[in-house]
Formats: C-alpha cells, sequence, structure tokens
C-alpha cells in the first residue's frame, strides 16, 4: 500500500473512532439525563420510578417460564401447597387533595 494510501487509512480510521467516542458519549449524558429526571420526579410526586416496578415484574418470569410456549416450573411432588386467603377490603384515602410538601 502507497503512503497515500495508508494516510488516508488512518484518518478514515481516526474519524470513525472519534465519532464512536462522541455518541457513546452522548448516549452517557441522556442516560444521566432521564435517570435524574426520573429522580426528581420520584422526589416531587412521592412515587417510586417507573424503573422499578419494571424490573420488579421480571422476577415472577423463571416460576411462570421465561418464554412463551415453555412449560412453567411445577412445585415438586409432595410439597405443601399454601392455603388462599382472601383480603380484606378497606379504603384508602385520595392523598392528592394534600399537600405533599410542608
Amino acid at each position: 500500500m502507497t503512503l497515500p494510501g495508508k494516510i488516508l487509512r488512518f484518518f478514515v480510521k481516526l474519524v470513525f473512532a472519534i465519532s464512536a467516542v462522541i455518541v457513546g458519549f452522548g448516549l452517557l449524558m441522556l442516560a444521566m439525563v432521564v435517570l435524574a429526571l426520573s429522580w426528581l420526579r420520584a422526589l416531587v410526586t412521592g412515587r417510586k420510578p417507573a424503573h422499578a416496578w419494571i424490573f420488579g415484574r421480571f422476577q415472577g418470569f423463571p416460576a411462570t417460564g421465561s418464554w412463551p410456549g415453555t412449560p412453567a416450573v411445577r412445585p415438586a411432588a409432595g410439597s405443601a401447597q399454601g392455603e388462599i386467603v382472601d383480603v380484606e377490603m378497606r379504603e384508602v384515602p385520595d392523598a392528592r387533595n394534600e399537600r405533599r410538601l410542608p
């Protein structure tokens, strides 16, 4: 390969490397801004961030089968099946009418 070809190849690699760093840094900054806004919203509203609820849903997958069409995990033969108890209903007051901050 000739010298001008090597120089051109070096600059193309350099441009791609710099572009990759800029895109990676931009995605990192975007993730940090979204996280900060999520925390700020949680502080203002007093609710858990949505990502805690979403990832909590995945904890049930091992017991129900991870993929559609796969059999669910069944309890071992002879294991005790728990008793089903209904929950007593009670009224939850609407907290939206109260001020959150003193």
